[in-house]
């Protein structure tokens, strides 16, 4: 850290400038979160093979900035539309895709309502 050794739970800021093994590291990406309308045809996957392939609308990375990387939080079949949270905050993800949280998973979809109208 700094040019110097850090102990094991040393506190480091954003303006400190920090290396392993001689190599530089980058600074740190701020948190972003994304909420996505994923549209009918597009895979909720951040896999660049032949799942991408398949899907004919591509997958749900094609539709943000390709920076800072993200990941979605959870997913939504190919065929349906709504919306999804993606960003980079992995505390975030773990916490709420990881069974041991107890977040639970709630799958289904919901028909198509009339829209909302509002008075004005």
């Amino acid at each position: 850290m700094d040019g110097a050794l850090a102990a094991a739970g040393q506190a480091v800021s954003d303006a400190c400038k920090l290396s392993l093994r001689g190599e530089a590291l980058p600074p740190r990406q701020p948190i972003v979160f994304y909420l996505l309308n994923k549209p009918r045809g597009v895979m909720t996957t951040v896999a660049d093979g032949p799942y991408k392939r398949s899907a004919e609308g591509g997958t749900v990375m094609d539709l943000v900035p390709r920076s800072p990387r993200v990941v979605p939080v959870g997913r939504l079949d190919y065929d349906s539309e709504g919306l999804i949270l993606m960003t980079n905050d992995g505390s975030l993800v773990a916490a709420v895709t990881s069974p041991s949280y107890g977040v639970g998973s709630h799958p289904g979809a919901c028909g198509r309502q009339p829209p909302l109208s509002l008075p004005g």
